[in-house]
């Protein structure tokens, strides 16, 4: 035994002082604090800082240093540049100061641009040009609208004001451009209507031409389409500049009125009205359906109603049927409801050709925040009773995604599309919705929301089917511009706009199409919605299991306007040719389905699952602490009992036990989602048990090389045995002799790996225990 003696030495320290000895405190600087803070730095959001020192002590005056050394008689400052300021607090009744340092950095980066401008003041008819560099974004704001074109023509008097922001920073530069002239310009407005009797004039039971059939007309030559979603349209037009309004032809459509083209001179004070009256080219029944959605959020009751238009030339009647998803619960309708087909049916009474009516409202609950991101199928379908007999005549299908929480300033497409690619099949049409809400605290009096069309995208089949107030859509080099004029949103309120477009024909596969759109709510930065995107193919592949535990069948199934060709690597069978197919999987692991088609190939990721690998090793002490070790594999929980009354839910626990001698069987239970396995090991405990040493028994050396001595002795012929077990409780050495008196021999266990071994040495009823370690 080591015996450990500690010295303490006390160093015993006087001090002495005369009786007459005075001690005087050195003079101290003043306590003073900076408030908010000492650091700053200023950027376009922030451009200045307020800054006051206060001080504990009442005596205390104050002067700030600024950078350039000059100083204020204040404590407190307004900083509006950069650089170290210092303030100084000086005590008054001993002249003693402290300093406090704020440093302030800058950083601003302001956009760079050039503005164009042929005269100052401007004139009526100016072209004014911005030329941007580097990542901004800029519009105009003018007396007759928010712009955001390159090109700004002055068409009436007044201030045009051009605000351009840096994307990266968000600084704001503007520019103004003053107009004392006093401008008049032309205008033109146009008006499409179905002219029944074909007179030429308009009658007030003749409906505009609004939706999916709003006609367009082309520009020139300032080169735009101007689009009539509600039937009418309307233009500025520059003085002394002859413009050319050309009617797009429409297959189904043909004019009674004289005017596929009319010119107008961009003359002052004038408005010119132009009415193009109408008539189907051939007689024909058919219908337009479209269910106008909120964004469905989690927990929460939403409404949806029907939106029909008869697009054909006849009054119609019929019925109206939607299938909704079966996570939502039905809450109310005004139709009749089918529980278990999970439907909604409406009559509809008769409609004229070209008008439209909203028909049929119905309510659901969302589903729970478990579902976010999931997405819920609708179908609606619109008949016509034609001669006594239901005809089918327009589908419309959405896919809305399950929301929690959003920016109320954003765009959706339906369908969304499939999977993390959103895959949408070639021949769909994209249905694009741009929602917009004023955050601020004042009405938006003008609202603008522009649109730049993919390029794979025809945009002479572009429809705007709703809008939530008046607008006026125009196009330009594959720009779509919706105009809310005199919108006069209020804080909060809300409004939208719909359009329908097809992508181009003769696409590649795994075409992606993006969109985004610009807000501009009056002279405001635009709010940049979301993205959108669909990926085009000619397959779509589904499956039913994305995970699962084995054995299991995934149900796959290919939506395809092409031959397909399936691989299903760990399921059977292992390829398929079919558009549905079933695959059972027998063994666990992480497989990747492809379905390949046109040279293409789309990948499905499954996983199977199998319950747990129980496994787990331990290392235990001389005082008898095991550590245990799980190495147990894609296990979830863990529950140890060691044998003696004693549990544990820990990973890798730890636990004493207690009895030299004893043994204890650990079982280990690891579980997932799957099921459990278990595992169980025997566990010796030894130690130095004196229980009779009078036989002289010993092991030397140790620690050892698996090389040691044992020595015994023996009165008279009695049989003696060795055994030696590893911490695992595993015996891995035994021998036994039978001695007339004194055993000394060695043993040899070189083949045992470095570690702590216990051993038990019997010579007839005496016993020795104790542990040793190979090194």
């Amino acid at each position: 035994m080591r015996r450990l003696t500690f010295l303490f030495i006390f160093i015993s320290c006087s001090f002495f002082a005369k009786a007459n000895d005075v001690h005087v405190p050195p003079p101290t600087a003043p306590e003073i604090h900076v408030d908010p803070d000492t650091l700053f730095t200023l950027d376009c959001y922030k451009t200045s800082v307020e800054v006051y020192g206060y001080s504990p002590d009442t005596n205390v005056v104050f002067q700030w240093m600024l950078p350039d050394s000059s100083l204020v008689d204040s404590n407190f400052l307004v900083i509006y540049g950069g650089g170290t300021y210092v303030l100084i607090g000086t005590d008054t009744s001993t002249n003693e100061y402290a300093i406090q340092k704020v440093k302030v950095f800058e950083n601003y980066s302001l956009p760079n641009f050039y503005v164009n401008q042929p005269n100052y003041p401007a004139l009526c008819g100016d072209t004014i040009t911005v030329d941007v560099d580097g990542a901004a974004s800029y519009h105009w704001l003018t007396p007759y609208g928010q712009i955001s074109s390159q090109d700004l023509i002055i068409y009436e008097s007044g201030n045009y004001i051009l605000f351009v922001t840096d994307w990266s920073s968000g600084c704001k530069s503007s520019y103004l451009v003053e107009v004392t002239q006093d401008c008049h310009f032309g205008k033109v407005t146009g008006t499409f209507f179905y002219d029944y009797n074909q007179n030429q004039i308009r009658s007030p039971d003749e409906p505009l031409l609004t939706g999916p059939i709003a006609q367009k007309v082309d520009v020139s030559p300032s080169n735009e389409t101007l689009y009539a979603p509600f039937g009418k349209y309307y233009k500025y037009m520059a003085m002394g500049v002859m413009y050319d309004y050309n009617w797009q032809v429409d297959p189904n459509w043909q004019l009674t009125t004289n005017n596929a083209m009319v010119s107008v001179p961009g003359s002052p004070n004038t408005l010119t009205e132009i009415e193009y009256g109408l008539y189907p080219t051939a007689q024909h029944h058919a219908m337009k359906i479209i269910m106008p959605y909120e964004k469905p959020r989690c927990n929460t009751e939403v409404s949806f109603t029907n939106w029909i238009k008869n697009i054909g030339t006849y009054p119609e009647h019929g019925k109206i049927v939607v299938t909704y998803d079966t996570l939502c619960t039905f809450v109310s309708s005004d139709g009749s409801h089918n529980l278990a087909q999970h439907e909604i049916t409406w009559d509809y009474a008769e409609i004229l050709p070209l008008y439209d009516r909203y028909e049929g409202l119905m309510t659901f609950l969302m589903p729970d925040e478990t579902y976010i991101g999931t997405e819920l199928h609708f179908l609606a379908k619109v008949y016509i009773n034609q001669n006594g007999a239901e005809v089918l005549k327009d589908t419309y299908s959405f896919s809305p995604a399950v929301h929690c929480a959003f920016d109320p300033n954003d765009k959706q497409v339906m369908p969304a599309g499939v999977g993390e690619q959103h895959l949408t099949l070639f021949g769909e049409d994209l249905h694009y919705r741009i929602r917009f809400e004023n955050e601020g605290n004042a009405d938006a009096v003008r609202v603008v929301v522009t649109d730049e069309l993919d390029n794979n995208l025809n945009t002479n089949t572009l429809e705007v089917v709703n809008a939530s107030h008046s607008v006026q859509p125009s196009l330009r080099d594959g720009m779509i511009q919706f105009e809310f004029d005199s919108i006069f949103l209020a804080p909060g309120a809300s409004g939208f706009v719909e359009y329908v477009i097809s992508p181009k024909l003769g696409l590649p596969e795994l075409t992606k199409i993006e969109n985004t759109a610009k807000i501009y709510f009056d002279n405001n930065s635009p709010i940049v919605t979301n993205t959108t995107w669909n990926t085009l193919t000619s397959a779509i592949p589904y499956a039913d299991l994305a995970e699962a535990c084995v054995p299991f069948t995934v149900h796959y199934r290919a939506d395809a306007l092409t031959d397909v060709n399936w691989s299903f690597p760990g399921g059977t069978p292992t390829v398929s040719q079919e558009k549905e197919v079933e695959v059972t999987y027998q063994t666990k692991g992480e497989y990747e389905t492809k379905l390949n088609f046109n040279g293409v190939s789309l990948a499905v990721p499954v996983t199977a699952y199998d319950v747990p690998e129980a496994d787990y090793n331990f290392s235990i002490n001389e005082q008898h602490l095991a550590e245990m070790e799980n190495q147990s594999l894609e296990a979830e929980t863990y529950f140890w009992d060691f044998g003696d009354g004693s549990t544990s839910t820990e990973e890798n626990p730890i636990h004493e036990f207690l009895a030299n001698g004893d043994s204890y069987d650990i079982v280990l239970v690891a579980g997932n989602h799957c099921g459990f396995d278990t595992i169980s090991r025997n566990l010796i405990i030894v130690g130095v048990d004196d229980l009779d040493d009078s036989f002289g028994f010993g092991l030397y050396p140790n620690p050892n090389s698996g090389l040691f001595h044992i020595q015994a002795d023996a009165h008279q012929t009695v049989d003696m045995e060795l055994q030696i077990w590893d911490i695992l409780g595993r015996q891995v050495h035994h021998q036994t002799w039978t001695p007339r008196s004194r055993l000394k021999t060695p043993i040899d266990v070189t083949y045992l790996a470095k570690g702590l071994y216990h051993y038990s040495f019997t010579a007839g009823e005496k016993q020795r225990h104790g542990s040793f370690s190979v090194e």
